[in-house]
């Protein structure tokens, strides 16, 4: 996840560069933050697809918040633009475009969790599936979603899937489950030498 603040004000910045922090670390999510003190710094160095979220301050000196996210427009549809105001008289023209969200000053860490929240549940990513082998005669398979899997082991020989609500053996070796799932950041192969 990649993020701009862009703020003319030094302690607004670092406050909501702490707070994005904070959310992204009590998750154990990775994040990287770059944080700008005027736009025209901000739209030099912008390249498409480089960020994910940009916040904008929108009354800053020289070019404003939504001149700067105009200019992103142009190129960078997809970007979610969030503009901060110590006054909601921009809020309208917010729309123009196409902003995420607008937030009025001072900014709180509820505020900025309810916002990543909101961020998170329009881009969560569709629930990734394992495809196993469940028996050979006749031919069943079946996806089983990473989100239901608990661990994988191997005991006489075969493999089994602890899931939430229950267990199942399958006909896949560990080192071909165990190859694919760890691909994943949420597992790890705890005992590679039975792989």
């Amino acid at each position: 996840m990649n993020i701009a603040v862009v703020d003319d004000l030094a302690v607004g910045r670092e406050t909501l560069v702490n707070y994005l922090n904070e959310y992204f670390s009590e998750r154990n999510m990775n994040v990287t933050i770059s944080d700008f003190s005027d736009a025209e710094s901000f739209v030099t160095q912008f390249e498409n697809n480089k960020y994910n979220i940009i916040f904008f301050d929108i009354y800053m000196p020289g070019m404003s918040g939504i001149e700067a996210a105009s200019t992103v427009r142009k190129t960078d549809s997809s970007v979610e633009i969030i503009f901060l105001s110590t006054s909601n008289n921009f809020a309208c023209e917010s729309y123009s475009v196409n902003a995420f969200c607008y937030l009025v000053k001072p900014i709180t860490k509820d505020a900025v969790e309810s916002l990543m929240q909101r961020y998170f549940e329009k881009y969560e990513e569709p629930s990734k599936a394992l495809s196993v082998l469940y028996k050979t005669k006749p031919e069943i398979k079946l996806k089983i979603a990473y989100d239901s899997i608990m661990y994988i082991d191997v005991t006489n020989r075969k493999v089994r899937l602890h899931l939430k609500d229950k267990t199942i053996e399958i006909q896949n070796t560990f080192s071909q489950c165990a190859s694919i799932l760890t691909e994943d950041s949420r597992f790890s192969n705890c005992c590679k030498d039975l792989s």
